[in-house]
């Protein structure tokens, strides 16, 4: 007589199995509704974050784009950093045809101006530091952690470097003012984390001649500096380009041996 055998799953799976079904379901239900009111604001944003994700190389041109958009006044001055940092874009995505755009900046000016407010806004906390620095405040209290960097014009002249240098000092004084002074993370390093570009702070950003580049830099370099250390912030010095590295790398090793700043630990490049 043969015994005749019978399998059933154990309730642990079958609990398993339903527990799976019933959180996961209106999960699902959720992404699905998501998915059908999204707007076309929403369809943009999402195909510009793979591109950033897939090409390391267009992220680099949309940043640079975002950085340079408040000081670009003119339909003719958009139009063409648009191609300058994004030249392979597709013009669909902001509403207007190709071939208008190069026939016509001023008709692509306006749909240029709202991609990049929008755009901005995925990237930029604030205009306002006072806003900035508090809403990072809320951040930090729920254990995140941030740096900070100033996006500004072009430095084209002697004058815009020296607003830069202005603008990085009053930043620093506001994050000193709203997040405290001295303040330390829960891995021991300063709250205040702040990015800048060196280049931004001279109109003679010349790899060619280092010395007198990193002579000029240090110039506006040292008040920052004397900023961060009195707030006790961090100071990061952005590389920028790959081209830029070694004048970049000189400036910080210029700043960083003078005397007053041998001792000065919160720094570094990024």
């Amino acid at each position: 007589m043969q015994a005749s055998t019978t399998t059933t799953e154990s309730p642990i799976n079958e609990s398993l199995e339903s527990r799976i079904i019933r959180i996961g379901t209106p999960i699902i239900q959720k992404a699905q509704e998501y998915a059908k009111v999204r707007s076309a604001e929403d369809a943009m944003r999402d195909k510009l974050f793979e591109r950033c994700l897939a090409e390391p190389q267009f992220k680099a041109g949309l940043l640079g784009f975002l950085e340079v958009f408040p000081a670009l006044k003119t339909s003719d001055a958009l139009s063409n950093h648009l191609k300058e940092y994004l030249g392979n874009l597709d013009m669909g995505i902001l509403g207007i045809g190709a071939a208008a755009a190069r026939i016509a900046p001023s008709i692509a000016a306006g749909p240029i101006s709202t991609f990049a407010k929008r755009t901005a806004r995925n990237f930029i906390i604030e205009e306002d530091m006072n806003k900035a620095a508090t809403l990072v405040q809320r951040k930090i209290q729920q254990g995140e952690y941030f740096t900070f960097d100033i996006l500004g014009e072009i430095t084209q002249s002697e004058a815009a470097a020296d607003r830069y240098q202005v603008a990085c000092i009053d930043a620093l004084t506001t994050l000193g003012e709203v997040l405290g002074h001295n303040q330390l993370d829960n891995y021991g390093k300063p709250i205040i984390n702040f990015s800048l570009k060196s280049s931004a702070l001279s109109s003679h950003f010349d790899p060619i001649n280092p010395s007198k580049t990193s002579a000029d830099i240090r110039d506006r370099l040292r008040p920052i500096f004397e900023k961060a250390g009195n707030i006790g912030a961090f100071v990061n010095i952005d590389m920028e380009h790959y081209q830029s590295r070694d004048l970049i790398n000189t400036i910080f090793k210029d700043l960083l041996s003078e005397p007053q700043f041998r001792e000065f630990e919160n720094a570094g490049t990024v």
